[in-house]
């Protein structure tokens, strides 16, 4: 339907051509269906200003035009239909793109996810995600479903690159913006773009809550159709909801972090309080021979572990356990043995499992032999 479209729009340019003889009216310029409904426009509008000027001197000529400048209209509500068509339907395919993104749970996976989405859902053969870090602009991940292989090098590639912020600062001004000849507008990233045989690309910022964090892009590869202002519109809308989705995962991740060290703190903090309240008390002197004067506060003498729960420990098990006493969250005991937090909360499952405690207050009280 499209083909016979634009063969229509350009045997009514060339016909509108041979009468106004205007270069700007050749018919390769309908080379899509938004160039051709600005052709066919252009076409009725100058038709119309033609005839207006011939009056009564060439009235065949008048009615040759008036009846181009009549099929352009016609020809071009036809055309601006079919756009309409073709944006609602590209709309819906990325909506439901972006309602399988809502259903990830991780922002990690979020991101993971993200680049081969705008190629599945928004019509893109490639898909690139790129942040920003204070002054720099960062090449981050890429999914070119034409070319694997290139992608790999890219990302390879890329990863090792830094550009300045301001480099791109037509990227940059949280508008989505249409660069039809890469090369032409290449500037510092002209590397990039020949590495990646980038011919035209639309990007489109992510800006939750009104602040820059990264740039998303599409691009139809070295054989695909030059981008147009639909790509650009869609690539923003998707923008727009995947940074929305991106802020609201990573805050109930924040608050989920937070109620784990609040609930490892209220825990250790039950333990000690019910390991004071039962000591036992006793009359005795401080290593200076005294009483603790008033105000003074005993230390607490580190106490060892039983044999029994040493045997069933490995060395690193019976390290985390000794730092989870002193109140040592998962995140601390990571940084202090230099392993993920992933890795901590394994060796706390383990301990609990050996130790047959439900939670880390009994386990620590065991550590304690209370």
């Amino acid at each position: 339907m499209d083909r016979q479209m634009l063969a229509q729009v350009e045997q009514l340019a060339q016909e509108a051509n041979e009468l106004l003889a205007l270069e700007d009216h050749h018919p390769s310029s309908a080379s899509d269906l938004t160039m051709a409904a600005n052709l066919l426009s252009a076409i009725s509008s100058t038709a119309l200003s033609t005839v207006e000027q011939l009056g009564k001197r060439d009235r065949g000529k008048a009615r040759h035009l008036t009846s181009v400048a009549v099929r352009a209209l016609d020809l071009s509500d036809v055309v601006h239909k079919r756009i309409a068509s073709q944006r609602a339907r590209r709309y819906a395919q990325m909506r439901q793109g972006l309602d399988r993104l809502r259903r990830v749970a991780s922002s990690a996976a979020l991101l993971d996810r993200v680049c081969a989405e705008v190629v599945e859902c928004c019509g893109f053969p490639r898909a690139m995600l790129t942040r920003v870090e204070g002054d720099w602009w960062l090449p981050w991940m890429a999914y070119f479903s034409d070319d694997r292989e290139l992608e790999q090098r890219f990302v390879e590639w890329m990863n090792t690159q830094r550009f300045r912020a301001d480099l791109g600062r037509n990227l940059l001004a949280l508008r989505p913006v249409v660069v039809r000849d890469a090369v032409a507008r290449a500037g510092g990233f002209a590397p990039m773009i020949e590495f990646s045989k980038t011919p035209s690309y639309v990007a489109a910022p992510i800006s939750p809550a009104g602040r820059l964090v990264g740039v998303l892009y599409g691009d139809p590869g070295p054989s695909g159709r030059p981008v147009d202002e639909i790509d650009r519109d869609i690539l923003s809308a998707f923008a727009d909801d995947f940074g929305l989705i991106y802020a609201r995962v990573a805050l109930v991740e924040r608050m989920r972090a937070q109620r784990e060290r609040i609930e490892e703190a209220f825990g250790f903090a039950e333990n000690m309080m019910s390991s004071l309240a039962n000591a036992e008390i006793e009359l005795a002197r401080t290593p200076e021979g005294r009483l603790p004067a008033n105000g003074d506060e005993p230390e607490l003498a580190a106490t060892s572990p039983p044999q029994a729960i040493e045997e069933l420990l490995t060395a690193r098990e019976a390290e985390v356990l000794a730092m989870m006493v002193r109140g040592a969250s998962n995140a601390v005991i990571a940084e202090q043995l230099i392993v993920k937090e992933g890795t901590v909360k394994s060796h706390v499952k383990h301990i609990l499992r050996k130790l047959d405690a439900v939670n880390r207050a009994e386990a620590i009280s065991k550590y304690l032999g209370r």
